[in-house]
C-alpha cells in the first residue's frame, strides 16, 4: 500500500477532478475512491506477487525448512504464561509420538536380511526421538518453575510421563529389538512360516494400539477411552494365545521354531512392553480421578 501511494500520489488531483465530476456526493466519492485505491493497486502489483513471496520466505524461513532438528513449537518467551507454554509442548509431545511411531513401524523390517534403507531411516528416526525427548523435558522443566493452578500442574505431569513413555518404547526398539535382530542374523536364526505370521500380526496390533493411543492422548474422549482400553485387553489376551501356539510348536518339533524360541518370546515379550507403555495414560488419569474422589 505504501508503494501504491508512492505511484498514484502525483495522480490525486486528476483523481479528485474526476470523482466531483461523477457528481455523487461526497461520502460516495470517498467511497469509490478507497475501492478505486485498492483494485489499482491489486492489479499493478498482481504481477509482483511470485517475487514477493521468495523476498518474504528470506525475510522469514520456515523453521521446517531446517529439518527435523529444530524445535518447531517450543517457544521458551511463553513460560511466563503456562496454559500457552502446555499447549506448545503437547505439539512438540506429538511430534516426537509420530517419530515413535514411524520407528515402531520399521522394526520388524530389521529382521529381513539386507535392509540397509529401512536401518538408516532408522537410525535417523532414533536421533530424532532422543532430541525430542530432551527438549521437551527440559522446557517442562523451565516452565515447573512458575507458578501454576492444579489443573496446569496435572497437565504438565502428564505431558511428561506420556515423554518419558516415548522416549521408553523408543529404547526398547533401539536397544531390545535391534539385539534380538543382531542375535538372528549373527545366528543364522529363521522364524518358522507361521511364528513370523503370528509376530507380524502381533505387531500389527500393537501398533494400531499406539497410534490410538496417541489420538486419546489429544483428543480425551469417552469413546477413544473405551476403545484404547479394549484394544489393550485384547493385546494382553493373544500375547498369551500366540505365546501358547509356539509352546505347541516346539512339541510338535518344528526346528525353526526351536532355534528361534528364545527371539520369539523375548521379541512378543518387547512388544507387550510397548503396548503397556503406550496406555500409560490411561493408569495416571485413573488415579487422579481416583484421588478426587477420595479427595
Amino acid at each position: 500500500k505504501l508503494a501504491g501511494v508512492a505511484l498514484l500520489w502525483p495522480l490525486q488531483t486528476p483523481f479528485a477532478w474526476a470523482l466531483e465530476a461523477m457528481g455523487f456526493g461526497l461520502r460516495r466519492e470517498v467511497a469509490l475512491a478507497h475501492t478505486f485505491f485498492n483494485v489499482a493497486i491489486a492489479l499493478i502489483f498482481l504481477p509482483l506477487i511470485p517475487w514477493t513471496v521468495r523476498m518474504v520466505m528470506v525475510l522469514l524461513p520456515n523453521k521446517e525448512d531446517k529439518g527435523p532438528f529444530t524445535y518447531r513449537y517450543l517457544d521458551r518467551s511463553t513460560l511466563a504464561t503456562p496454559e500457552l507454554a502446555l499447549a506448545q509442548a503437547q505439539r512438540e509431545l506429538l511430534r516426537l509420538s509420530d517419530a515413535v511411531e514411524r520407528l515402531f513401524t520399521q522394526c520388524l523390517g530389521f529382521f529381513q536380511k539386507g535392509d540397509s534403507a529401512a536401518v538408516e531411516e532408522f537410525r535417523a528416526n532414533d536421533k530424532v526421538i532422543d532430541f525430542l525427548n530432551k527438549g521437551i523435558k527440559q522446557f517442562l522443566t523451565s516452565l515447573s518453575q512458575n507458578e501454576m493452578t492444579p489443573e496446569q500442574v496435572d497437565k504438565e505431569f502428564e505431558i511428561l510421563i506420556r515423554t518419558n513413555d516415548m522416549e521408553n518404547i523408543g529404547d526398547i526398539i533401539a536397544n531390545n529389538i535391534v539385539a534380538l535382530v543382531y542375535k538372528c542374523r549373527n545366528k543364522g536364526y529363521e522364524f518358522s512360516e507361521e511364528g513370523w505370521t503370528d509376530i507380524r500380526a502381533f505387531h500389527s496390533k500393537v501398533s494400531e494400539c499406539l497410534r490410538l493411543s496417541t489420538a486419546h492422548f489429544s483428543a480425551r474422549t469417552a469413546g477413544l477411552e473405551k476403545e484404547l482400553q479394549r484394544q489393550y485387553d485384547e493385546i494382553e489376551r493373544l500375547s498369551l494365545e500366540l505365546s501358547e501356539r509356539h509352546l505347541r510348536r516346539l512339541h510338535e518339533g518344528v526346528k525353526q521354531s526351536q532355534d528361534s524360541s528364545s527371539v520369539h518370546l523375548d521379541l512378543l515379550g518387547h512388544l507387550c512392553r510397548v503396548a503397556s507403555l503406550s496406555v500409560n495414560t490411561l493408569k495416571v488419569q485413573g488415579n487422579r480421578q481416583l484421588k478426587q474422589a477420595a479427595g
